[in-house]
């Protein structure tokens, strides 16, 4: 952010300037269209995106002028998952109550909370020539374990079978666990319990992706990627349980 002004509302808005970044934003899993000849600057920006989540985390919410943000807990974030499915139409919901109480009763040790972006992917960050330029779309940020991200960012790849995903062909992205080591070799902490998180991961993306269904119904369109998740919520919610063992 280069400047601000904080107005004076209603009649004189805030206003604010920023920085404007060259970059690419795209989904590799999600994308349509696979040119093997991207691949290379795939898995270049997706193991660098790595390397600045363990950044990101490794800033301090104290000194970054957040110490008066509440951290969220683990049974926090499910709660603000199951708050959503709690919204939609009883279609959408299927055994998302089940789903929750079991990731309530097995919730693992917290790690030391960090700035955490609530949906770190590729997707959300604005690459050129195979670096991360910028990290973007940040409305869900919160301060909390970061293993939340990590799962999260590690779902949007090949061998995990994303749901919306148009295609089973590869995408270029490399295997979550490269990602890790490339996490924890720019600096992350060890991440133990993950496959808690990885549950943690599928029943938050059956309660969002569950939200922009139901707008995308009442704005009478729904996208492509969006429609292929309908029939899919129920085996998101039935994989986080067999996760959860």
């Amino acid at each position: 952010m280069l400047f601000e002004d904080p107005g004076e509302p209603p009649d004189t808005p805030p206003f604010l300037a920023m920085g404007l970044v060259p970059g690419e934003c795209a989904e590799p899993v999600l994308e349509e269209e696979r040119d093997p000849a991207g691949f290379a600057a795939v898995r270049s920006s997706a193991l660098d995106a790595a390397a600045v989540l363990a950044a990101i985390h490794s800033v301090p919410p104290r000194g970054a002028g957040l110490e008066a943000e509440p951290v969220v807990t683990l049974a926090d974030e499910i709660d603000r998952w199951t708050r959503a499915f709690a919204t939609v139409p009883p279609d959408l919901q299927h055994e998302y109550e089940r789903c929750a109480r079991a990731l309530h009763a097995t919730i693992p040790a917290p790690l030391d909370p960090v700035i955490n972006h609530g949906d770190y992917r590729l997707g959300n960050t604005l690459c050129r020539r195979g670096r991360v330029e910028a990290v973007i779309d940040w409305e869900i940020w919160s301060v909390g374990d970061p293993r939340v991200d990590l799962a999260w960012f590690t779902f949007f790849t090949d061998e995990a079978r994303h749901p919306a995903a148009p295609s089973d062909e590869p995408s270029g992205m490399p295997p979550g666990t490269e990602l890790l080591a490339a996490y924890v070799a720019a600096g992350g902490r060890q991440v133990p319990d993950l496959t808690w998180f990885e549950a943690l991961t599928h029943y938050k993306e059956a309660g969002a992706t569950a939200l922009l269904i139901k707008r995308g119904r009442r704005a009478g369109e729904l996208a492509p990627a969006i429609a292929r998740m309908v029939p899919a919520l129920p085996g998101l919610l039935a994989k986080a349980e067999a996760l959860l063992g």
